[in-house]
């Protein structure tokens, strides 16, 4: 659903200019979709990282070991930031 072309239901071929806009509409939802995407990768890059190491390591992995890994990473990674946050301290 867009904002700019709102709920349509075409039963015959639309005009050109009905047309372009459509194109344009769909072509700026696919670029904000993308962006989405590409920032929760990055976001979570990390554990996307560790869930295809472990999954070259033994090929398929159910639900659960998926949780059990991406938990352990997140413990991993608060347990790196308060050593950094201590040496911080130490070092001030």
């Amino acid at each position: 659903m867009s904002e700019a072309i709102g709920p349509v239901h075409i039963k015959e071929r639309p005009s050109s200019e009905m047309q372009s806009r459509i194109d344009a509409e769909v072509v700026k939802l696919l670029r904000e979709a993308y962006e989405r995407v590409k920032s929760l990768l990055k976001r979570h890059e990390k554990q996307l990282h560790t869930l295809a190491n472990a999954l070259l390591e033994y090929e398929t992995l159910t639900a659960e070991d998926i949780k059990r890994i991406i938990l352990q990473n997140q413990e991993v990674e608060m347990l790196k930031e308060q050593h950094e946050e201590e040496e911080d301290l130490v070092l001030a």
